[in-house]
This record gives structure tokens, sequence and C-alpha cells, in this order.
């Protein structure tokens, strides 16, 4: 594991003391339970009040404040809405028999947070929760449609390494991709980040804003011109259904954007 910002570190390991204790804890407790010194956790337990983060109850215990409710809900409606559209991932995979996966951009990467897959499914390089870099992904490519060029190319500044031999390590042929996005609505790879695997996908919309992206994974073997055709008819009618359903909601699935409402 990296080594964890400590200051960042005591404000977490704080609420979620606190969140263990519904009745509250006074400052002696905290300090004792989390082996932080008195004089350092005062200032902090302060600014946590002040931002309602904590709260103090009538005994004058340290208890869980409303904006940590606001967190906690905020991750429990999205939670939700995923499993809403994995209900739609498995159409997909029972309609052809292959992998379907649903990834968030972060800092460059494709974060997979969900996949559903047939009984006999291939091996790939991409698993839930795992960050894998944008470019060299069918998904993490869809997701990239939503930055400008030159916005593509300061996240990439420092080059893009090759995941297979086949990976795109040149700017100028990523960017010819994510216009493909833009013009078509989907996204293809052919075993840029997974050998002898092609993927398809598309990026999911919320009114205008892209919050996510949806892909099917088929081994090469099993592709076919018509076959992709298929594919990519399914997940467009998939789409339009997540995105009917989600119309009129706010949606997001990162962390950010959980951390900030």
């Amino acid at each position: 594991m990296k080594k964890l910002h400590n200051p960042t570190k005591r404000v977490l390991d704080i609420l979620l003391l606190l969140s263990k204790n519904k009745y509250g804890l006074n400052l002696t407790e905290i300090s004792e339970q989390t082996n932080i010194p008195k004089s350092t956790i005062s200032p902090i337990l302060r600014t946590m009040m002040e931002m309602k983060f904590i709260d103090l109850d009538a005994q004058n215990k340290y208890i869980v404040g409303i904006n940590s409710y606001k967190v906690g809900q905020g991750f429990k409606d999205n939670f939700d809405f995923l499993e809403v559209i994995k209900q739609y991932m498995k159409k997909i995979v029972s309609e052809c028999n292959e992998i379907c996966q649903i990834g968030v951009y972060n800092n460059g990467n494709v974060v997979y947070i969900s996949k559903e897959e047939p009984s006999q499914s291939i091996k790939l390089i991409s698993s839930v929760g795992k960050a894998i870099p944008a470019y060299s992904t069918g998904l993490g490519k869809s997701l990239l449609a939503q930055f400008t060029d030159e916005e593509i190319k300061e996240i990439y500044k420092n080059g893009l390494k090759p995941i297979t031999p086949y990976t795109i390590t040149n700017i100028d042929d990523l960017l010819k991709d994510i216009q493909n996005v833009r013009e078509n609505g989907y996204s293809y790879e052919d075993s840029e980040s997974t050998l002898d695997v092609e993927c398809i996908a598309v990026p999911l919309y919320n009114k205008e804003n892209l919050f996510a992206s949806m892909s099917v994974s088929i081994p090469s073997f099993r592709a076919s011109e018509e076959k992709n055709k298929q594919i990519l008819k399914l997940l467009m009618h998939h789409k339009e259904k997540i995105e009917a359903a989600v119309s009129d909601k706010k949606v997001n699935l990162s962390l950010e954007s959980i951390l900030s409402e």
C-alpha cells in the first residue's frame, strides 16, 4: 500500500469511528481509540463540526453530522442506480453470451465498476475496481469523448505506454479513434488491452453529461463483422433504455461526484 496522507487519514479514522458508535464519543474516547493526541484532535473536530460532518449531542458527545449522512446517501443512491444498470447488462449477456462491463473515468484511467459475464467467459485484463489506461480500451475511449482534443493531449502529455503490442501509442491516432466516438456514438478496440479480444463500447449520457460507458468484449475467434454489428445494435438498444431511465435523475457514479454533493 502507498503511504497515506496522515492528516486526511485522521479525519477519516474519526468519521469511521463515530459511524460505529451511534451513542457518540467524547474527546477522550476518540483520542484513545484513534491514538491521536487530544491537542491534535481538537482542531480537527472543530473543523469537522463547522463543516457539519460531525455534531454534538445533548450529552456533549460527538456524533455523525448531516453532511456525513449526505455522503452516505449519495453512495446509496448511486449504488441503487448501478443495480438498475446491472439488470440491463444481464439482458445483454443473455442475448449475446459475451462479457458486459461498465466503467467510469478517473484521472486518465477507466475504472471498472460492474461486470456481468456468461457461464463460460474469457479472461480479461479488467476486473471490478481495477483502473486501466483509458486510451487502451474501447470503454476508456468512449469515456474520453467527453474531453476536447487539447484536454486529451494534456491528460496524456507524458505519452501513451503500450499495454500490448497493439495498443495505440500515437496521440494523433488516439484522437482519430475518439473523434469516431463523437461522430458515430461508439468505440471499438482490438487486442489493445487484452490480446485476441475485441471490444465495442458506448458512452452513457444523463442529458448532456457523460457519466459512464458500457461495453461488450468478444474473443477474436468468435468475432465477425456480422456479430459485431449485432452487438453494437444490442448495446445501442439498451443504452437508450438506460438513458431514458435516468433522464430526469442526477447520476454520479464517481467518488468525487458523491463527495461534492
